[in-house]
């Protein structure tokens, strides 16, 4: 599975570098921050960004994705990203709890 989900990373030009990520048991957990390989002009658009988690959720044995990024968040149903400076900013609120902002993707 997770040779599958980094044939569909580099297939979309996304930089390694920049992410980790891992499965168990079908439970896909993915942490850091998408960006293009250097050298690729084409920016990372919200239909790219939910077209390459699309994919990875049709995979065979897919159960749920942890997508754990700083630099994009999953808002109204799809993917943005964070303006330059909500990535200063703390990653929650005075109402949450302390952690990261998680997003728990099911399958389709």
């Amino acid at each position: 599975m997770n040779r599958e989900i980094r044939k569909i990373l580099i297939r979309h030009w996304i930089d390694l570098g920049h992410l980790s990520f891992r499965s168990v048991n079908g439970r896909v957990w993915i942490r850091g921050e998408l960006h293009r390989i250097a050298g690729v002009q084409e920016e990372l658009t919200p239909s790219l960004v939910d077209t390459i988690f699309s994919e990875m959720r049709r995979l065979r044995g897919i159960v749920s994705m942890n997508i754990e990024l700083n630099n994009w968040i999953q808002s109204q149903g799809g993917w943005k990203p964070m303006e330059s400076e909500d990535r200063t900013a703390p990653l929650i609120s005075p109402d949450q709890t302390k952690g990261p902002r998680v997003h728990d993707i099911g399958p389709g």
